[in-house]
């Protein structure tokens, strides 16, 4: 495999400003959600610093807040912090701030300041309220749903764009007509179909690789492209609409010629907890119980330049074993040309090995999809 790996410029920087959650997924991968702690302002600051020295930062980084509830912290945190980072990255970066939430905190004084700031806005929903209320639920076992779309009412209101991220479990497989009128009734720019992996504390899918379980996604998507096909104006998937650029637009040969993507390629995407301990690769490693990955903890912007963490034994250890990994997907998949060798934390996760090859996410998010398009292409030039 020919490899151009370089370090960043960072894409995506990952921002922890608490690890709280107001709800309790039944699916969620994060360890520490009832900590009410926040990032502090001098982390942020030392953060911004620290990229700026080790000339991270390219032309444009997308700066998401996450990795609990960021509607849980005062909006008084973000009009101090918001401003704070745009006056330290250098004029010549683009910033995009995103928040990725489950709704049921907005608030008019939410929106203002997100249409001010012009901050993209996720929703995580799981679709109409049969659905999302299997797993989505409060710490007392009570529904979400209801404040989850009166938060969606105050952002149409406020006529603010937002896509949404729904998990797919065994039983939503089952329902694809009512999540795709769910969705588009909602007006979402885009869906994201997120099948249920596992991840962090999170040890078992309802999905596995047999046989029953590969048909149900393949008619999963089947029924959602069917759908997409006859609308005038279809719903945007991220799945399927990926799997038809990647058909169209990308060379077959870009990954075997580069073999990078955000997530195997080192600071692309940059993760920070709350206290300034930091990662790369995966966002959902960092802080995970993991003794002998040392919680996937690179260093720390207090004391640890982000550049003199890869001199660490941690960082030679955990990329090597990645590089090994999109070695032997590009010796064995037939798919690596769309997708440049996986997801580091599915393959871990689910296999216990970075070096592994086929998981859950490849199989049902980029193969599947890909299958589907391929086959009704054929057919339209047969």
């Amino acid at each position: 495999m020919k490899s151009n790996h370089t370090l960043g410029p960072v894409e995506l920087l990952i921002l922890q400003g608490s690890p709280f959650c107001n709800i309790n997924c039944k699916y969620c991968y994060l360890p520490d959600r009832m900590n009410k702690r926040r990032m502090a302002r001098e982390t942020v600051e030392k953060t911004i610093d620290q990229l700026i020295a080790d000339q991270l930062f390219g032309t444009d980084v997308s700066i998401v807040w996450h990795a609990g509830e960021p509607l849980a912290v005062p909006l008084a945190y973000y009009q101090e912090l918001i401003p704070l980072i745009r006056e330290r990255v250098p004029a010549a970066v683009r910033v995009r701030h995103h928040l990725q939430t489950n709704a049921m905190l907005i608030n008019d004084e939410w929106c203002a300041f997100i249409k001010e700031n012009q901050i993209q806005v996720g929703i995580s929903v799981d679709g109409p309220q049969f659905l999302n209320d299997i797993n989505r639920l409060t710490r007392s076992g009570k529904s979400t749903f209801g404040k989850v779309m009166q938060g969606i009412a105050y952002l149409n209101e406020h006529d603010i764009n937002y896509h949404a991220i729904a998990v797919i479990t065994r039983e939503a497989m089952h329902h694809p007509d009512e999540i795709y009128s769910f969705f588009k009734d909602l007006g979402v720019t885009k869906l994201g179909l997120n099948i249920e992996e596992i991840e962090g504390i999170h040890t078992q899918s309802s999905l596995s690789m047999d046989d029953s379980a590969l048909e149900l996604v393949a008619s999963f998507y089947t029924q959602l492209y069917e759908r997409q096909l006859a609308d005038d104006k279809p719903l945007h998937i991220r799945e399927l609409d990926d799997a038809k650029r990647k058909l169209l637009a990308i060379p077959l040969d870009y990954f075997s010629l580069h073999g990078t993507t955000q997530q195997n390629n080192p600071y692309q995407i940059i993760s920070v907890d709350i206290d300034g301990n930091f990662s790369t690769f995966s966002p959902e490693l960092l802080g995970q119980n993991d003794e002998a990955y040392e919680k996937f903890i690179l260093g720390n912007v207090h004391q640890t330049g982000f550049r003199s963490a890869i001199d660490g034994a941690l960082f030679k250890k955990w990329y090597g074993e990645i590089q090994l990994g999109i070695h032997n997907c590009e010796e064995k998949c037939p798919y690596f040309s769309f997708c440049g060798g996986g997801v580091p934390a599915n393959k871990y996760y689910e296999n216990a090995s970075f070096e592994s090859t086929q998981t859950i996410q490849c199989k049902y998010s980029i193969q599947t999809p890909l299958e589907i398009i391929m086959s009704r292409l054929e057919e339209a030039f047969q």
